[in-house]
Order: C-alpha cells, then structure tokens, then sequence
C-alpha cells in the first residue's frame, strides 16, 4: 500500500508542476525575440518610435540622405549645419545635450578603434555604434533587450 501511496504522491506533483509550468506561460508573456540582423537605419529609427523614443532624425549628409549614420536628437531647433559643429569626442561631450550621431556598422568599420577614441561616451547596441549624450544612449539601450546592448555584434 505504501508504494502505491508514493506513486500516487509523485502523479500528482508531476500533475501540478504540469499545471504550473502551463499557467505560468500564460500569464507571464514572453518578449519576443528581437532579429536585428539585416536593420538599417530606418528600422532603427522605427524600432525606437515605437518604443516611445520619439528621436528626430537629422540626415548626416546636407543633400538629406541619410547613408550609413544620421543624428537622432530632441532638440527642435537641432540642424544638418549645427551637428557640423560638434566634435564626436569625450572632451566635448557637453555639445551632444539631447542628441547621438548613430553609425550603421559595416565591414570596413573599425568598432574597438571608435569605442576608444570616445572614451566611454558611446557605445554598440547591436548592429550600431551610438556617440553622444549619455543620458539618451541610455534610454535608446533600454529599448532593446539586455542581449542586444554593449557587446552583441547583431549579426
């Protein structure tokens, strides 16, 4: 009887760890899984409007195109010919309030060499090198899951 009793006991621990594990699927919803492979720009820009980061974008070129980097910033009056006069460097890091200057990465690009050269002020977050002002990096890591801030290659 008493072997009887313990298989009994471990059916129904079985049983509700079963119902456990169903139910907490159900009400703890996982965040999907986020494939930045193949992102320009635009997908970038978009992925952070819908965040909630409503950065405007300022082409990095004076014909408008946007290439390979663009400005992202909250400063309204921010334009193509005031970014001419910032420096991307950690000693003039006080130019960079409310705004970053994001880099698609690409082959040619020298990552350790620029993350280096900003001495702490800019960062990787998947595919892209961001340099500027320290606060907005953060909110724009924090739209990304941990796995795809400081580190992933997103490739």
């Amino acid at each position: 009887m008493k072997k009887y009793a313990r298989l009994r006991l471990l059916f129904v621990a079985l049983f509700a760890l079963a119902v456990l594990a169903l139910t907490a699927r159900a009400f703890c919803p996982r965040r999907e899984r986020l494939d930045t492979r193949g992102w320009g720009l635009p997908e970038l820009v978009d992925h952070l409007h819908d965040r909630g980061l409503p950065l405007r974008v300022v082409a990095s070129r004076e014909d408008g195109w946007w290439g390979d980097n663009v400005y992202l910033t909250e400063d309204p009056a921010a334009t193509w010919e005031t970014f001419q006069l910032k420096n991307q460097t950690a000693q003039r890091i006080g130019q960079w309030r409310r705004s970053v200057w994001v880099l698609r990465i690409g082959p040619s690009t020298d990552v350790e060499w620029r993350l280096l050269q900003w001495e702490g002020h800019g960062c990787r977050i998947a595919g892209f090198l961001v340099f500027g002002d320290p606060g907005l990096i953060e909110r724009i890591k924090e739209a990304f899951h941990a796995k795809y801030r400081a580190g992933w290659p997103g490739f």
